[in-house]
């Protein structure tokens, strides 16, 4: 079959790479269906082209992802969701700009008041220059009633209000930036670096008209009473592993101010925060060789918890990088990978009005996305919530969504990739195994809000043995020692469950089973990282084959109790049912378990 020579001159590549039609252009073999969607664009491109080119002097078509909200230029609302492609007028003071807008997402938005945490704040009255306050989408004007008036499961009421707070100062930024006012500029190619662990980070920032930093801070003693963990302890080892371990760069008296014991007694020891623990994943300094969190400006006496930014006219690069006015900002994260650099043609990068900013170069992998990533945007999500026409920005994986779908964000919101907004929301990035003490409890406890009330009242009576598929990463004698655990927990009343990636159990199935979790033993792995399901508590059993203390700092962190071996030689995959029964029994007397 001949295809016609159609020359159309006003639109971009972004309708040839349409999944239905672009058969045609690879001159591969088109299916009925491709040849039906092809006569439809063409018939409908040409009728729009010749109706808009009657009344305008020109058009501009820009590539929309899946989701966008399209334009109400073409009447049917059921065509604008399947199109994907914008017709918009040019006019004298948009065809001077070095790139191609697309149509702000907010100008048709019911301008209710404005739903934060499920409070309502009061806004400013509209003027007439442009739109001022960020109201809710449609969408979330309509389930405004559905927005829950209290603090969910297991979230206190003074935590709670406390994070009302901080979103409420976001909403008041984001007002006065005055969306609809951003011109999107051509960014430069020269960039000053600035990272989100340097210690004058918020003073530099302010030759940066264009970035907003968003501080929480509070006392010592606020944060221990909004904390949902209250018991923190040490973490152990035998002699050796903890002269190994205290020679490694994670060392415990710096980073978290707690010590390797080497008995069990010890280690079930519980203690509060302590400043030390609040310098993870934020700027600090080293004072008397501790960790501690720089100070927050003008607020004397009270500790930096958690930050971000507001980041007006800018580009986010695929890798997480953040572009704007001659900066680029780099969160703190594991892996700083490449530098950051202009793409070479920001006219045609993908733009939306807002873009929150979660990607980090190692988040494709489990751990680095349950421990690292996940637990920056845990502060947010009624806020992104709310707001539904927030992309979130994200290495996309399918465990990625099936989580950020649990926590409230669809996927149609997901994007990834070189694109550009007029504001991004930026948070704190996270070290490489050194997750927030804030941000991943209120991940956990946001994860532990989903769960059903019989799951919720169930007690912690279950002892875990984590298998990885890869054999590199499962003990030799698996088997002995699963035999070994379900003895010990039959003479307990207690269970012993196999956890293993292959098949995986569904996300549901892993959240229930490991908040019932009293012990979980396993070979260093991001198998470990199913603990962000568990209540506070839990025996961590972990063999080192490397010593990495990434679940180390987590489970401390997260108000587990780390028990760390290191095996001759680090051959962690040999160890035995003996190497582990004498410990396991001792930990559980003390738990409360008995043997009847």
């Amino acid at each position: 079959m001949q295809h016609p020579n159609i020359n159309f001159s006003n639109l971009t590549w972004g309708v040839f790479k349409n999944k239905h039609i672009n058969c045609i252009f690879t001159g591969k073999l088109c299916s009925t269906k491709q040849v039906i969607w092809t006569g439809f664009i063409i018939a409908l491109t040409a009728s729009a082209t010749l109706y808009i080119n009657a009344n305008y002097s020109s058009i501009v078509v820009t590539q929309h992802r899946r989701g966008d909200q399209l334009p109400r230029s073409i009447s049917s609302e059921n065509l604008t969701k399947r199109y994907p492609v914008q017709l918009k007028s040019l006019n004298k003071t948009t065809s001077d700009l070095p790139f191609k807008p697309a149509t702000s997402t907010l100008n048709n938005v019911n301008k209710s008041k404005y739903i934060t945490k499920g409070y309502p704040v009061k806004t400013t009255p509209q003027k007439s220059a442009g739109l001022q306050p960020l109201n809710p989408t449609p969408s979330a004007v309509k389930n405004a009633s559905k927005i829950p008036q209290a603090p969910p499961n297991n979230l206190n009421n003074t935590l709670y209000d406390f994070l009302h707070g901080y979103l409420k100062e976001i909403e008041n930024i984001r007002r006065d930036v005055k969306l609809a006012e951003i011109k999107l500029q051509k960014q430069p190619n020269k960039w000053e670096l600035l990272d989100g662990y340097d210690t004058e980070i918020f003073d530099k920032i302010k030759k940066y008209p264009k970035v907003h930093p968003i501080l929480m801070h509070a006392s010592l003693e606020t944060i221990r009473s909004i904390l949902p963990v209250k018991n923190y302890y040490n973490y152990m080892g035998s002699r050796t592993a903890c002269s190994i371990i205290e020679q490694n760069n994670y060392k415990g008296p710096q980073l978290l101010n707690k010590t390797c014991v080497t008995r069990i007694e010890e280690l079930h020891k519980a203690a509060p925060i302590n400043i030390a623990q609040l310098s993870v994943g934020v700027p600090f300094h080293k004072i008397k060789g501790i960790n501690t969190p720089i100070s927050v400006p003008s607020k004397s006496g009270e500790v930096l918890l958690h930050f971000g930014f507001i980041i007006e006219d800018a580009i986010v690069l695929s890798h997480g990088v953040v572009l704007t006015s001659g900066l680029a900002l780099q969160p703190e994260r594991c892996k700083p990978g490449r530098g950051p650099q202009t793409p070479k043609n920001q006219t045609f990068l993908p733009t939306y009005d807002e873009v929150f900013s979660l990607t980090e170069n190692t988040g494709t992998m489990f751990y680095h996305l349950t421990s690292e990533d996940l637990p920056r945007i845990a502060p947010y999500l009624n806020y992104l919530k709310i707001n539904t026409h927030i992309k979130v920005h994200i290495k996309r994986k399918k465990f990625h969504e099936k989580m950020l779908n649990l926590l409230g964000i669809t996927s149609d919101r997901l994007i990834d990739g070189d694109v550009r907004a007029k504001i991004v929301y930026m948070p704190a990035g996270t070290a490489c195994g050194r997750p927030g003490v804030f941000t991943t409890q209120l991940l956990s406890t946001l994860f532990h809000s989903h769960l059903p009330n019989d799951v919720l009242k169930m007690k912690q009576d279950t002892l875990i043995l984590i298998k990885r598929s890869s054999k590199g990463r499962q003990f030799r004698n698996h088997g002995a020692i699963l035999k070994m655990l379900k003895k010990v927990a039959g003479e307990r009343g207690m269970r012993a469950v196999e956890y293993r990636d292959n098949p995986t159990p569904s996300l549901q199935q892993t959240m229930e089973l490991f908040h019932r979790a009293a012990l979980v033993l396993a070979p260093h792995g991001a198998g470990l990282s199913n603990l962000v399901f568990s209540r506070p508590g839990v025996v961590v059993m972990e063999s080192f084959c490397i010593i990495n203390l990434c679940f180390r700092n987590l489970m401390v962190n997260a108000g587990h109790i780390h028990h760390g071996y290191v095996n001759e030689d680090f051959r962690c995959l040999d160890s035995t049912a003996e190497n582990y029964i004498n410990d396991i029994k001792a930990h559980l007397d003390i738990l409360g378990w008995k043997a009847t």
